[in-house]
């Protein structure tokens, strides 16, 4: 599920760059269910919580007429190192 979450995702952003939003909504809503479909963490360090929350929120921007800049269209995969 959490593989088929991130290719979703990656999908759904694409569909953003076209201008494809309904295709964007739709993709972004799968990709949050199916990354948070997980058994505990996620594998090799994959930020799964993080990455839901970013899904969400394009889907809001989008929801709410606002395109997201480039800059928002490059999730961060790995959650931040803890600090020593």
């Amino acid at each position: 599920m959490l593989w088929q979450g991130l290719a979703q995702l990656a999908v759904g952003i694409t569909h953003i760059q076209r201008g494809n939003t309904k295709g964007a909504l739709t993709l972004l809503e799968r990709a949050a269910e199916r990354i948070g479909h997980a058994d505990g963490p996620a594998p090799y360090g994959i930020d799964g919580p993080g990455l839901i929350s970013y899904a969400n929120e394009l889907a809001a921007d989008l929801r709410g007429g606002v395109a997201p800049s480039p800059d928002r269209l490059a999730p961060r995969l790995v959650g931040q190192p803890a600090e020593g």
